[in-house]
């Protein structure tokens, strides 16, 4: 294990304490196994078994492409107590699966990118996911604690909205856009959830995210941090589409790990989490300037670049600029609160990257 992930893991621990009580000797299974959020869980999950030993957790990884999830964990394959299963959310699963005691539901497109090339399948992994997923936790032996990664995204248009903005709290929003694929669909897969919680006893809780990022993010996202990170990692000068006068809050993917657990594992029922940090909440614009100064020996200039005339309006589409701070008091009530600085967490992904390049 490289050493900054391995030193996240230990920051993880550090943040939940002794969990072998509830996860000693469990199978755990996780959607989007390769993803960057599910993979941080797959790591710390494996880490404890470092810990546990004589009765470790099972990790099942569920994933679309075994080739890139067998690379990203191949310290791992030679395990019994860790399995990669090749299968799309969107097929139900076969009524031999495994039984299991934990689902963490992470399998999601997030990119924009994937909103013009296939927004169909972005809608489908969200909803059609989501119940095939419900339907294989309704089928268990036992009531299993169900993870629903949401996103922010479900608010819809917060322009106008008070700050912070609570669990319970939904704006309009125009469902005829490409970005609604994404938007529209997660909420549909939190109802699902909330349903099947009130219809059939489901103990599903929901985690809604905001910008989230660590070393495992993908360098062609094209989110705004992974193409910032991409420039640093490329020697390039970091370049802004925009005026970058959007505001945002960014997570460092430990402390998002530390508020996953906190829900799988204590959460309430057919309940909605907020998980955002808003110490970190900055304009893109300084993000940029901070991420430049953050490796002041390549000399990086911010610049700006206009959009191409034919550069579908995509990533704009429906944005808010300035999004209101978002209220975590509920999660903080699990005993979370995030300790990672912004200069801290991109410290750790860039150099991390950087690192992992010039090995490839």
């Amino acid at each position: 294990m490289h050493s900054i992930i391995l030193n996240d893991m230990k920051e993880i621990h550090g943040k939940l304490g002794d969990l072998s009580a509830l996860l000693s000797g469990k199978k755990v299974l996780i959607t989007g196994g390769a993803g960057m959020l599910a993979s941080c869980c797959a790591h710390y999950l494996m880490y404890l078994n470092g810990i546990f030993r004589d009765d470790p957790v099972t990790v099942i990884l569920m994933v679309r492409n075994v080739a890139k999830a067998r690379l990203k964990f191949a310290e791992y394959l030679n395990r019994s107590c860790f399995k990669i299963v090749e299968q799309d959310v969107t097929v139900p699963l076969d009524e031999d699966f495994e039984d299991v005691d934990f689902i963490m539901h992470a399998a999601s497109k997030a990119s924009p990118k994937f909103y013009a090339l296939d927004p169909v399948d972005v809608i489908r992994t969200n909803a059609i996911g989501t119940y095939n997923l419900l339907e294989f936790a309704r089928r268990q032996k036992k009531a299993v604690p169900f993870l629903y990664f949401s996103s922010g995204a479900v608010y819809g248009d917060t322009t106008s909205a008070a700050s912070p903005v609570k669990e319970t709290d939904i704006c309009a929003q125009n469902n005829l856009t490409l970005r609604a694929c994404y938007s529209e669909s997660k909420k549909l897969g939190e109802t699902l959830c909330y349903a099947y919680h009130y219809q059939f006893g489901t103990p599903a809780r929901i985690i809604r995210f905001a910008h989230t990022f660590g070393p495992s993010l993908s360098l062609d996202d094209d989110r705004v941090f992974s193409e910032f990170a991409a420039d640093i990692v490329n020697n390039r000068n970091i370049c802004m589409l925009s005026s970058g006068n959007a505001t945002r809050s960014f997570c460092y993917i430990t402390d998002a790990a530390d508020g996953i657990f906190r829900v799988l594992l204590k959460g309430e029922d057919g309940t909605a989490y907020n998980l955002v940090n808003n110490d970190n909440y900055i304009s893109i614009r300084e993000l940029a300037q901070r991420l430049a100064a953050l490796y002041p020996e390549k000399g990086l200039r911010v610049v700006r670049k206009d959009r191409a005339a034919d550069e579908p309006l995509l990533y704009t589409e429906g944005v808010v600029e300035n999004k209101p701070l978002f209220d975590v008091s509920r999660l903080r009530g699990l005993g979370w609160e995030p300790t990672v600085s912004l200069e801290e967490g991109f410290k750790r992904t860039v150099d991390y990257l950087i690192d992992t390049n010039k090995a490839d």
